[in-house]
């Protein structure tokens, strides 16, 4: 019952700043205190164009995946944009990258991103369920805004999604 779009940033950013980025270090690029002033001013407007084509879908939610560690400053830079065009949505933060240490680490950088008022929601873990859950207003569902979380035993047995429209 509930309708998404998928943009994938990721690929985006490859293909626009690869000539930019020093490939064999790109993984450390987006770490904290490593993208120098001029870079992370071009990136800072590009994730601002990119945030706007979102606002464009006039969303209610908007969920981000943060796929490793890596990935936190740029995550970080989309909230903040958001924030500043559009206080209204609510942010929700999931994927692997937002827990130290793996699947049973500590929640330290969505905790702070909260407190600083960047996102409203995360979601620890396998977010099939817990997703859909706060979606439909469970807020206090296990997993969400939680260093807890219940493993999807058979992930199988879960329905697929419709094909929706995904850009890249």
């Amino acid at each position: 019952g509930f309708t998404c779009t998928t943009l994938d940033f990721n690929i985006r950013f490859i293909n626009q700043f690869s000539e930019h980025v020093d490939f064999p270090t790109f993984e450390r690029y987006f770490l904290e205190n490593t993208i120098s002033p001029d870079k992370k001013e071009i990136i800072q407007e590009a994730i601002g164009l990119w945030v706007d084509e979102i606002l464009l879908l006039n969303p209610t939610y908007i969920g981000i995946s943060v796929f490793t560690y890596q990935c936190r400053t740029a995550s970080r830079i989309f909230c903040e944009i958001i924030r500043s065009k559009n206080p209204n949505i609510q942010i929700i933060l999931g994927g692997q990258g937002i827990s130290q240490g793996g699947i049973n680490g500590i929640m330290a950088f969505p905790l702070k991103l909260q407190e600083e008022g960047l996102i409203d929601y995360f979601i620890k873990s396998e977010g099939e369920v817990s997703l859909i859950e706060l979606l439909k207003g469970n807020k206090d569902h296990i997993g969400i805004n939680s260093n807890t979380f219940k493993q999807v035993d058979n992930i199988d047995q879960l329905e697929y999604p419709k094909i929706g429209r995904a850009h890249v």
